[in-house]
């Protein structure tokens, strides 16, 4: 099922890089269930293997029961943190049959993408949302994602919103 969710997301980074739209909205499970425009304002800003990254565009949307924060640099590059959609501030273990997951989607010559292992047992990593508006939510991570063997560390900040 996780598979499924990272497949998901990962078109849906490749399609909004590829066309946004002003006019779409989205419900974003924050307090009072307002909607966002799409794409909308905020940032993600992350260290990944010692190296700083920071959005461009950042992106929160509905797919299921997640809620899809993600964003993308000029290289479409993108960053995507999926929480539960009924959100608290509180700390989300990253681990098999956990609720947050981290994705690093890069090109073919950077690996592809980077994903959380979900390896039974173990928890690799945590999300936690620190802050939660009418209109925002912001946190931060730190994480071992990997890919075929590969294990890469990130952490971050993030805040998406109105």
């Amino acid at each position: 099922m996780r598979d499924i969710i990272s497949l998901l997301m990962v078109l849906m980074v490749l399609g909004s890089v590829a066309c946004t739209s002003n006019k779409s909205t989205a419900s974003n499970g924050l307090k009072n269930q307002a909607p966002i425009p799409v794409p909308n304002n905020g940032e993600i800003k992350a260290t990944i293997d010692g190296k700083a990254w920071e959005s461009k565009d950042i992106e929160m949307s509905r797919l299921g029961d997640f809620l899809v924060i993600k964003g993308a640099d000029s290289d479409s590059r993108a960053f995507i943190i999926t929480l539960p959609y009924q959100l608290s501030e509180q700390v989300y273990d990253i681990k098999y049959g956990g609720q947050a997951t981290l994705t690093w989607s890069v090109s073919r010559e950077e690996g592809w993408n980077f994903k959380s292992p979900y390896s039974k047992g173990d928890t690799d990593g945590t999300v936690t949302v620190t802050e939660i508006t009418e209109s925002t939510v912001s946190g931060s991570y730190k994480a071992t994602l990997s890919n075929s063997g590969r294990e890469i560390e990130v952490s971050g900040t993030f805040k998406a919103g109105k």
